[in-house]
């Protein structure tokens, strides 16, 4: 009995240590923590600086006034500094912002009272933030309203007084170029955007579509880059000089149809990925659903 007791625990013995050399193998782990797939993102910003009649619109926070946006005298560039109820010097502006989102408060143009020989011009920059971008425009929804007929209208053949019945858009032009050093002054080698040179705003802002940066212009944006645009407008004829690179406004042969009338019209910048999105093209401009 004594030896076969003795043999059973000579065979634990050897179990514990089989069981004691199984665990001793060499081994190792490697772990990779915390994997994550996180979207990009693509943020378009928007500024603007207005110009009118030789003033720049500029913030003021000097202390004797109001903190704001008001009209200064802009040196270099020839005007007649009107004086009007809504624009003169040291007057309060709108048509200038740091970059931001846009939204409703926030319009190129915004202007009253207007004569014949007015000008303007808007340097609007773009951001795009993270990622590089296609980039378009869209300007849509132009209306061009009557606003009732005075005796000169009539006398001159305006034969209209209603809404969507105004003829400013034929008489408000509009020229636009690549302003690459973002000077607001168009000079030579920048770029024309319109492909008739300038136009009436009845053809350049009445539902039209621009290729800023696609793939049929010169590609995308960069994601850490900031472009330029001039926008250059005039309540009457605009005279370009290619040889001196000048933009000037006449408005006298600009006759008294257009007392009254008044334009309108929303400007929409759209962005979209580029990465893996050769064939990109600017989406068309919205169609219009009739009101049953």
């Amino acid at each position: 009995m004594k030896k076969i007791i003795f043999s059973l625990a000579m065979i634990v013995a050897v179990g514990a240590v089989v069981a004691a050399s199984t665990g001793a193998f060499f081994s190792d782990t490697e772990t990779s923590e915390g994997n994550t797939f996180t979207a990009g993102a693509i943020d378009l910003l928007v500024d603007s600086e207005a110009h009118y009649n030789g003033m720049v619109c500029v913030w003021i926070g000097d202390g004797i006034r109001e903190p704001g946006y008001y009209w200064q005298d802009e040196d270099g560039i020839p005007g007649n500094e009107v004086e009007t109820a809504f624009a003169y010097i040291n007057g309060s502006c709108y048509g200038t912002w740091e970059e931001t989102d846009l939204g409703p408060e926030y319009q190129f143009f915004g202007y009253e009272d207007m004569k014949p020989g007015d000008w303007g011009e808007n340097t609007i920059s773009l951001h795009v933030e993270n990622n590089d971008a296609y980039v378009c425009v869209i300007i849509d929804d132009m209306i061009d309203n009557d606003n009732g007929l005075t005796e000169p209208e009539e006398e001159d053949g305006d034969l209209t007084g209603g809404d969507g019945e105004g003829e400013l858009s034929q008489e408000i032009r509009f020229f636009a170029w690549a302003d690459y050093n973002g000077n607001n002054i168009w000079e030579v080698g920048e770029d024309v955007l319109f492909s008739n040179e300038e136009g009436p705003a009845s053809d350049v802002i009445d539902g039209v579509v621009y290729d800023l940066f696609t793939p049929a212009t010169v590609g995308p944006l960069s994601g850490d880059d900031t472009v330029y645009v001039g926008l250059y407008w005039c309540y009457g004829d605009i005279t370009v000089d290619y040889a001196y690179s000048t933009l000037s406004c006449d408005g006298s042969l600009v006759d008294n149809v257009t007392q009254t009338d008044s334009l309108e019209a929303d400007f929409t910048f759209y962005v979209e990925q580029a990465r893996h999105n050769d064939n990109f093209v600017c989406p068309p401009v919205p169609e219009v659903v009739p009101v049953s």
